[in-house]
C-alpha cells in the first residue's frame, strides 16, 4: 500500500474557481459521490469519449458540498478534463494537459465496481475515530483506483479544528476492507513533507480565505 500513500490529485488544488465545500454549524445534506457520479453520467455537458479516473470532496461533514470530477479524454493523450459537480448538476468545469511529472489518477473508475459509497466510508472512518478517541472536524475524500488494478479506492484524510490532518485512512470502495490506516493526533509529523500534505496545506490557505477562519468543531460520535 506504499504506493497509494504516495499517489494523490495534483487536481486537487486547481478547482475551477477557488470553489471550496464551506461548512456551517448544521450542515445540510449533500449527495454522496455515486449520486454525483450518476448526475455527470448523465449530464450533457459531459463529452462521450471522457473516462472518469478520480473524485475528490473537501470538508464533509459528513458529505463535501460538491465533488471534483477528473476524466481523461478518450481521444487526445494527456487531455485531462474536471468538473465540479453539486445539486446533481455539473456547476463548472476546466480542461488542461497532464505534464510529465503530474501524479494523476489514470486507471478508469467503473461505478458498478463501488460497493461502498462515500457515506459508508465515512461510518467507517468514524468508527475508527471512535475507537481510537480522537476528534477531528471535517473530511477530505478522494477516490481513485489501485495502480495496475481496477480497485476503487477510498482515501480518507480526517481534518481538525486546526485545518490540520489528525488521520489518513484507506478503504477498498468494493469491500469496505482497511487497507491502510495512520493516526498523527499531533500534526502529520511522519508525512508533513510529503505530497499528501503539500496538497493538503494548498488547499487549507486557500479554504481558510474562502471560509474566513469560521469553523465549527466536530468529534466522532
Amino acid at each position: 500500500m506504499k504506493a497509494i500513500q504516495s499517489k494523490v490529485f495534483i487536481f486537487a488544488v486547481l478547482v475551477v474557481g477557488g470553489v471550496i465545500a464551506l461548512v456551517s454549524a448544521s450542515p445540510p445534506k449533500y449527495a454522496t459521490a455515486l449520486a454525483a457520479l450518476k448526475s455527470f453520467e448523465h449530464s450533457k455537458t459531459r463529452a462521450s469519449t471522457d473516462v472518469v479516473v478520480g473524485m475528490i470532496g473537501f470538508y464533509g461533514q459528513d458529505q463535501p458540498r460538491q465533488w471534483l470530477v477528473l476524466a481523461k479524454d478518450g481521444r487526445i493523450a494527456d487531455l485531462m478534463h474536471e468538473f465540479v459537480v453539486s445539486d446533481g448538476q455539473v456547476r463548472a468545469q476546466r480542461h488542461f494537459n497532464r505534464l510529465p511529472d503530474q501524479d494523476l489518477p489514470d486507471v478508469p473508475i467503473n461505478r458498478v465496481d463501488i460497493r461502498i459509497d462515500s457515506d459508508k466510508a465515512f461510518q467507517l472512518a468514524e468508527s475508527l475515530a471512535a475507537k481510537a478517541g480522537i476528534g477531528y472536524d471535517s473530511v477530505h475524500y478522494q477516490l481513485r483506483c489501485r495502480d495496475l488494478r481496477s480497485e476503487p479506492i477510498w482515501m480518507l484524510n480526517l481534518i481538525d479544528v486546526r485545518q490540520v490532518s489528525v488521520g489518513v485512512h484507506y478503504f477498498s470502495a468494493v469491500t469496505g476492507e482497511l487497507l491502510r490506516s495512520e493516526w498523527h493526533p499531533d500534526g502529520p509529523q511522519e508525512v508533513a513533507g510529503g505530497p499528501v500534505m503539500k496538497i493538503e496545506k494548498a488547499i487549507e490557505n486557500v479554504a481558510k480565505k474562502v471560509r474566513g477562519g469560521r469553523q465549527a468543531q466536530r468529534v466522532p460520535r
